[in-house]
């Protein structure tokens, strides 16, 4: 019996999917290196471990530059 499994990753598609964002937004964060991704073949797949940490860093409250007044 095999357990159920969460892929390691994803196409550039179903990645755009996940973030509700274009694919042209998703190869733009993989050449800015806020996703990584890995080239298998002729195809390109994207960590889902990168999705996640792009996501935590989007959830984050901005940090202040200034003290409160």
């Amino acid at each position: 019996m095999m357990a159920h499994t969460e892929p390691v990753v994803v196409t550039v598609a179903s990645a755009a999917s996940m973030l509700s964002i274009g694919r042209s937004r998703v190869y733009e964060l993989i050449a800015s290196g806020d996703l990584a991704s890995v080239k298998l073949g002729a195809s390109r797949r994207v960590t889902i471990k990168s999705i996640r940490q792009l996501l935590g860093r989007a959830a984050q409250p901005p940090q202040r530059t200034h003290p409160a007044v």
